[in-house]
C-alpha cells in the first residue's frame, strides 16, 4: 500500500504499531482516548520515533491542566494500559454493524424513527391526493410544501439519532435528550438543505428528460425525433440508477455534520472527498448495512407485502384510498427498525472511513 504524505505511524506503549491515514485521524483518536499520551509517532519508517506530545500537530491535545479539587480530566487516563485499541477495516466493520443493531433498537430511537415514518406515510397519501385533485400552481405549491415537510421529518430523525449514537459510542451509556437538543434543529436544517441541493442536482435533469416530448413541443411546436427520444430515455434510466445509488451514500451527510461540527459546504466537501477516495469501500459498507437491515426487517414487512399483493392482485377491484392509507401506515411502522438501523450504521461507517487505522506491513 502506498503511503500518502499525511499518514502517521503510531507506536503504542505495548509495542503495537498502526498506520493512521491523516493527522486529523490521529487527533480524533487522541481526543477519544484511544491513543495513550505516552505513545510515539513518526511519519515514515525511515524516521526515528518521537514522543507524541513532542509533535507540534498533537501537542495542544496533550497539555494537561492541573485538575481542581482532585477532579480527573477526561484525557488524564489516556496513558492507561486498558485504552481502547481499534484497527478499522471491513472485518471489524462487520462486527460493528451487528453492534449497531443493539444501538438502533433503543426505545427513544424507535419512537423518533416511527414518528418520522408515520409522517412519511401520511405525506405520501397527501401527495397522491394532491396529484389527483390539484392543478396548475396549486399542484406545484402543495406538492413542494409536502415534499419539504417530509425532508424535514427525515432530517430531524437523522439529526437526533446520529447525535444519540455518537454520545453512546463515546460515553458508553444511553444518551440523554438534553445532550441532543441544543444542536438538533441546526443540524436537521443543514441536512434538509443538503438533501434539497442533492435532489435539485439529480432530479431536475431526470425530470427534464422525462418530459422531453412536452418541452420539445413547447419550444419547437413539433414532436422530437425518435432517435432523440431513445437517447433521452436511456440517459434517464442511467441517471435514476445513479440517483438511488448515491442517495444511499448521501445518508452519510448527517454523521459528517454531527461528528465534525462543521458547516454544510464543508460537510458536502468532506462527503465528496470520501466519494473520490473511498467510493468502492463506501459502496461496500453501505451495501452490507442495507443487506443486514433488510434481513432484520423481513419478518416485519413480509406480512404487509403479502396482504398488499393479495388485496391488489386477487381482489375484484384495486385498493381503496382507506386501504392504501392503512397499508402505508403499517408499512412505515414495520420499516421503523430498518430506518433507525441505517441511520445508526452510517455513523459507524463514517467513523470507519474517516478515522481508520491500518496494520502496516513492516
Amino acid at each position: 500500500m502506498a503511503i500518502s504524505p499525511g499518514t502517521w505511524y503510531v507506536r503504542f506503549p505495548d509495542g503495537r504499531v498502526v498506520l493512521a491515514k491523516s493527522t486529523q485521524a490521529v487527533r480524533y483518536h487522541i481526543e477519544r482516548g484511544r491513543i495513550p499520551a505516552n505513545s510515539r509517532v513518526r511519519r515514515s519508517p525511515e524516521e526515528i520515533w518521537q514522543n507524541i506530545d513532542a509533535a507540534p500537530e498533537f501537542a495542544d491535545l496533550l497539555e494537561q491542566p492541573a485538575p481542581a479539587d482532585g477532579a480527573i480530566d477526561g484525557r488524564a487516563g489516556m496513558g492507561k494500559s486498558n485504552v481502547e485499541f481499534r484497527v478499522f477495516g471491513v472485518a471489524v466493520l462487520v462486527n460493528e454493524l451487528f453492534s449497531a443493531v443493539d444501538l438502533s433498537l433503543h426505545r427513544n430511537k424507535l419512537w423518533i424513527t416511527g414518528s418520522a415514518a408515520l409522517v412519511w406515510a401520511v405525506g405520501v397519501v397527501a401527495l397522491d391526493l394532491t396529484f389527483e385533485f390539484a392543478r396548475g400552481w396549486w399542484l406545484l405549491g402543495l406538492a413542494g410544501g409536502i415534499g419539504v415537510l417530509l425532508l424535514l421529518a427525515a432530517s430531524f430523525a437523522s439529526s437526533a439519532i446520529g447525535q444519540m449514537t455518537l454520545v453512546e459510542m463515546l460515553r458508553r451509556r444511553r444518551a440523554h435528550w438534553n445532550e441532543v437538543r441544543p444542536r438538533l434543529l441546526g443540524i436537521a436544517g443543514r441536512i434538509c438543505l443538503g438533501e434539497l441541493l442533492f435532489l435539485a442536482v439529480i432530479l431536475l435533469p431526470i425530470q427534464g428528460l422525462r418530459h422531453l416530448p412536452e418541452l420539445w413541443d413547447w419550444l419547437f411546436s413539433t414532436s422530437p425525433p425518435e432517435s432523440l427520444l431513445d437517447v433521452s430515455q436511456t440517459l434517464r434510466l442511467i441517471l435514476e440508477i445513479v440517483f438511488w445509488t448515491l442517495q444511499g451514500m448521501f445518508l452519510m451527510l448527517g454523521p459528517i455534520l454531527i461528528v465534525e461540527e462543521c458547516s454544510l459546504p464543508r460537510a458536502l466537501a468532506t462527503w465528496w472527498e470520501l466519494m473520490r477516495g473511498d467510493l468502492s469501500r463506501m459502496f461496500l459498507y453501505e451495501t452490507l448495512a442495507l443487506a443486514l437491515g433488510a434481513v432484520l426487517t423481513l419478518p416485519l414487512i413480509s406480512p404487509i407485502i403479502y396482504v398488499a399483493w393479495e388485496q391488489g392482485v386477487l381482489a375484484a377491484q384495486h385498493l381503496t384510498t382507506a386501504s392504501q392509507t392503512t397499508l402505508l401506515v403499517l408499512g412505515g411502522l414495520a420499516l421503523t427498525p430498518f430506518a433507525a438501523y441505517l441511520l445508526v450504521a452510517n455513523v459507524f461507517i463514517y467513523l470507519n472511513l474517516r478515522y481508520e487505522f491500518y496494520s502496516p506491513k513492516q
